[in-house]
């Protein structure tokens, strides 16, 4: 199978249908081949509290890299319902998985702690 995927572009969301609140692992993906990350986007449909950032990070769980550089994706206080845009890791080893890694996106805060509802984060990954 991981030839198939080899220099195609292809989408993994990560979706959180309902209320979440800070946590590792909140939505896990196995890699269905070797890739590379190429962009990261997201959003929040309901923001919670009154003000701050959300930020997720997006980790290989299997070699323990963050995939985002040390802020992670950076959600502001309202912008929801708008897309926002990671930094990537600077690192080339840190964008990079094997096929059968395990991908999470892990939630390091909220806006001002309080829980918020319908997150969705967006990967892009070319196959290699």
């Amino acid at each position: 199978m991981a030839g198939h995927f080899s220099g195609h572009k292809f989408s993994v969301p990560f979706i959180v249908p309902s209320t979440f609140t800070t946590g590792d692992a909140k939505v896990t993906y196995q890699m269905p081949c070797s890739a590379k990350l190429e962009d990261c986007r997201g959003y929040i449909g309901t923001l919670g509290g009154s003000g701050g950032y959300t930020y997720v990070q997006i980790r290989n769980s299997t070699d323990s890299v963050n995939m985002l550089n040390s802020n992670g994706l950076a959600i502001a206080y309202g912008d929801a319902d708008q897309f926002a845009s990671a930094t990537l890791a600077t690192t080339a080893s840190s964008l990079t998985v094997d096929s059968g890694d395990t991908i999470c996106l892990d939630v390091d805060s909220c806006c001002s702690g309080a829980s918020e509802k319908d997150l969705t984060v967006w990967t892009l990954w070319t196959g290699m």
